[in-house]
């Protein structure tokens, strides 16, 4: 549930839009789908949280960093806390400005948490309430608080994987072959295909796949599929048939297969150990 919400619009101060929400939620079991990278400030309560790729616990005071995509919350204890909404151009251009020298291809991150000091978390819990309170305040603040956070992260002991997901959220501005087939994943394409959308040849989306995932465009599509898979048995009551055919799976038993190659057990048996 949205308490209260503040739009900051785009400005000479600030050229991107930039959407803060104060929210609550009950026990019980949330999706949450996000269209644009969020930063979440949890003050109260605890959840378990997964993504294709992740599982974490989230307590009081945690700082998580969400890319696009769909999560699944657990709400243990009744919790509450802010969003912040931002364009993906705004964390390119942050890292432009302040890692101009860093432009290697990292692996995605979709997900990523910490959890702030005392001080510093009732620091920004207060900035926030500030923005959302003085709208006068609130382009240039707001700009200045990503930021400054942003700063203090890539400083700090977890700055690797915080910087491979600045990275990651970051190419829904300029997007990436990877980005781009991430939106097609569970459509049934040839490699000529593959490499239209990407607007590169074959041999050129062939290199980039080799060059920065140590795979071909196929294999990661597939193991990005059963990733997605492995997601909807964790937490959805869909059957292994419904789910093979949406990750883009021909038949149950191809599914199975892939599967269990890629997890070293059958889909059921994954589900029934992760439930």
């Amino acid at each position: 549930m949205i308490i209260r919400k503040a739009v900051i619009s785009p400005s000479e101060i600030n050229p991107y839009r930039i959407e803060i929400e104060m929210f609550s939620f009950p026990p019980g079991k949330e999706m949450l789908v996000y269209k644009q990278p969020v930063i979440q400030i949890l003050n109260k309560g605890e959840y378990r949280l997964s993504s294709a790729g992740r599982a974490v616990t989230v307590g009081e005071r945690a700082l998580v960093f969400f890319d696009k995509g769909t999560f699944a919350a657990e709400i243990i204890e009744s919790i509450s806390g802010c969003l912040i909404r931002l364009e993906p151009a705004f964390i390119k251009t942050f890292l432009k400005t302040h890692l101009p020298n860093q432009s290697e291809k990292t692996e995605p991150l979709d997900l990523w948490q910490t959890t702030l000091e005392e001080d510093r978390h009732g620091l920004i819990r207060g900035t926030i309430e500030k923005i959302i309170s003085e709208p006068e305040f609130k382009p240039c603040m707001a700009r200045v608080t990503i930021h400054q956070l942003f700063i203090e992260l890539l400083a700090g002991n977890g700055r690797t994987e915080f910087h491979r997901y600045l990275v990651t959220a970051s190419e829904s501005a300029d997007p990436s072959p990877s980005r781009i087939l991430s939106e097609y994943l569970f459509r049934d394409l040839t490699n000529k295909e593959m490499a239209s959308l990407c607007a590169l040849s074959e041999s050129s989306l062939y290199r980039y796949f080799r060059e920065n995932y140590r795979k071909t465009p196929g294999e990661w599509v597939r193991i990005k599929r059963l990733e997605r898979a492995s997601f909807l048995l964790r937490n959805t009551k869909k059957n292994v048939t419904e789910i093979a055919f949406e990750t883009g799976f021909k038949d149950s038993s191809h599914f199975s297969r892939s599967f269990s190659r890629q997890f070293g057990i059958p889909p059921a048996e994954y589900r029934k150990k992760t439930h």
